[in-house]
């Protein structure tokens, strides 16, 4: 940014930079990524432009051409940082297998005013970064209806940037079951999630073995947790683990209000199977 051109086109872009926020949409923006020429691996992509002999840029359909500014709202205007990053923004019609009714944790529903007709959303999987210039000369929109839907943005990055501090073992042999039969019950119709709000997981190791228990945090001490489909789903997989190293300690029910620090610090939150 220090050699962007004269300084009234300069001041031009501070002041452009200045209307927007982490959140808000940029409009015409065309998404591409580099990809093996011989191998199709997503229905997005429609065209490709070759570079070299064994990679080409895949860019998006014409109807992705949206982007969610997921950079923070304090490095937008810095002017060292000559990129901001965005995310495609598409409506779900355009991929008739997205499950409107339980979207995975790397779509967010776009709740501004001019998406209310249909299912629109930003896919976190995808960020690209585009030069501060292009957008002297872009139309920016609202991505949320309210400051508690950008706060819901805000959490979402984070938590995909913070992977917890787990083993990889307990990852494959712990975790991932444990939300992938949580899933299966979901898809039965069945909530074992009810009056719950967050998972989180304590680990340690004793002896070259891992001992681990799954905190259940319940919304309120007054509610009151029925853990037999969560034991359920936790039979599937627990007399496999100790022939791998892993103790299973069990499941222990608490809210944040009965939850000790040292607990809090020792343990980890856990939202969903390693991805």
């Amino acid at each position: 940014m220090e050699n962007f051109g004269s300084h009234s086109s300069s001041n031009h872009l501070a002041k452009r930079l200045a209307q927007v926020s982490q959140g808000w949409i940029v409009e015409e923006i065309n998404f591409l990524f580099q990809s093996d020429p011989h191998r199709e691996f997503w229905e997005g992509a429609v065209s490709r432009k070759k570079i070299g002999d064994t990679e080409v840029a895949k860019v998006l359909m014409e109807e992705i051409n949206k982007g969610l500014i997921v950079t923070q709202s304090c490095d937008i205007d810095k002017r060292h940082i000559p990129w901001i990053t965005v995310v495609p923004v598409y409506s779900a019609k355009l991929f008739p297998k997205i499950d409107r009714n339980q979207l995975p944790d790397y779509l967010i529903n776009i709740t501004a005013p001019w998406a209310s007709s249909e299912l629109w959303i930003a896919d976190l999987r995808l960020e690209m970064a585009i030069e501060k210039t292009l957008l002297l000369n872009k139309n920016f929109i609202e991505g949320f209806a309210s400051k508690k839907d950008y706060k819901i943005l805000a959490e979402r990055l984070g938590e995909r940037r913070q992977r917890p501090a787990i083993p990889d073992i307990l990852y494959e042999h712990v975790v991932d079951p444990f939300f992938n039969g949580i899933s299966d019950l979901e898809e039965k119709g069945v909530n074992p999630r009810v009056n719950v709000e967050q998972f989180r997981i304590y680990h340690d190791e004793i002896d070259g073995k891992f001992v681990v228990f799954i905190y259940v945090i319940k919304e309120t001490d007054s509610v009151q947790l029925d853990l037999n489909m969560l034991n359920g789903v936790v039979a599937a997989f627990v007399m496999d683990l100790n022939s791998r190293g892993i103790t299973w300690g069990g499941l222990q029910t608490m809210s944040y209000d009965s939850l000790t620090a040292r607990e809090y610090m020792t343990s980890e939150l856990i939202q969903g199977p390693n991805s």
